[in-house]
């Protein structure tokens, strides 16, 4: 029996904010779409959702690769306990995106589906195609011009082995010291905006995933608190953060410091976060200091 390899991804510009996902084959099967304001996890489910819409005619085993760890603990761990109890976490709050969770539970349903997670931003082939596609539409909507949403699935059961190895070649290739960097602060801001968002602040669980097991927060009131108080204090604030990168430095192996600035209800602090390589998602922070600014974000 022929199988299928797939990367999902999504991307959102300020989370929320334009987005756009994608799901990627290979250079002749791949679809992307997006709206004008959606979340990041919301692409992200949605990159999945599409794909298994499309391929209910492909019988064969499915394996899609995620650089989101939510996503695939969202299919494979979490579902099943929300849906028993009526689409509510453990501390009976109602699930964030329940209505596309509700779509992939059907669509999951009988299928020979396996989640596999690949670190984003590191050069997988697929995973890199999915992203850039995915953040091209997402710019498209924030310009108010037509996406490109790709062929769809036109892959054969017949041809499918063969695809998949077929070699990815990405659409605006850059292979730049400057561009790997811009690439490296895109991804930080990216991290940082989820952190953030509402969406991961009203969920505890979700939260955890992006911090590490020592972490330390020095907060713009001057507290310092670890992980576990950092994370028994979070609400949602309401409002998006805009986050604007200053200056990404590399401390050592695996290690960056990255300086931003946020600016949310009127209020700007100058941050510096410490993220270190490991977790679900490739990175954790291990050390975040705040500094209340003026709401413009400083030049450099």
């Amino acid at each position: 029996m022929e199988s299928l390899v797939v990367a999902a991804d999504g991307s959102s510009l300020s989370n929320p904010g334009p987005a756009g996902w994608c799901w990627f084959v290979n250079e002749s099967c791949w679809h992307a779409g997006g709206w004008t304001k959606g979340t990041n996890n919301q692409a992200e489910l949605t990159a999945v959702l599409d794909l298994l819409r499309e391929t209910r005619e492909f019988s064969g085993p499915i394996t899609i690769l995620c650089d989101s760890r939510y996503v695939i603990d969202c299919c494979t761990k979490w579902m099943a306990g929300w849906k028993a109890r009526g689409w509510k976490k453990a501390d009976k709050k109602p699930v964030l995106n329940r209505d596309i969770l509700e779509q992939l539970d059907k669509e999951l349903a009988d299928r020979d589906i396996t989640f596999e997670w690949v670190k984003g931003h590191a050069g997988h082939d697929l995973n890199e195609a999915a992203d850039d596609r995915a953040r091209a539409v997402a710019t498209a909507f924030k310009k108010g011009t037509a996406p490109d949403e790709g062929p769809g699935f036109t892959l054969s059961a017949q041809n499918a082995k063969s695809a998949e190895s077929t070699p990815v070649a990405e659409p605006h290739q850059d292979t730049t010291e400057a561009s790997t960097e811009s690439a490296t602060i895109d991804m930080f801001a990216r991290l940082e905006a989820e952190l953030v968002s509402d969406e991961v602040r009203s969920q505890p669980d979700v939260a955890a995933t992006y911090l590490a097991d020592d972490f330390v927060e020095h907060g713009t009131s001057g507290a310092v608190r670890n992980r576990a108080e950092v994370l028994r204090a979070l609400r949602p604030i309401g409002s998006p953060v805009e986050v604007t990168p200053l200056e990404l430095v590399e401390l050592g192996a695996d290690t960056y410091l990255f300086r931003w600035h946020s600016a949310v209800r009127g209020y700007g602090a100058n941050r510096a976060t410490i993220w270190v390589a490991g977790g679900s998602h490739g990175w954790q922070a291990r050390f975040h200091q705040g500094t209340t600014a003026p709401i413009t974000p400083p030049s450099s």
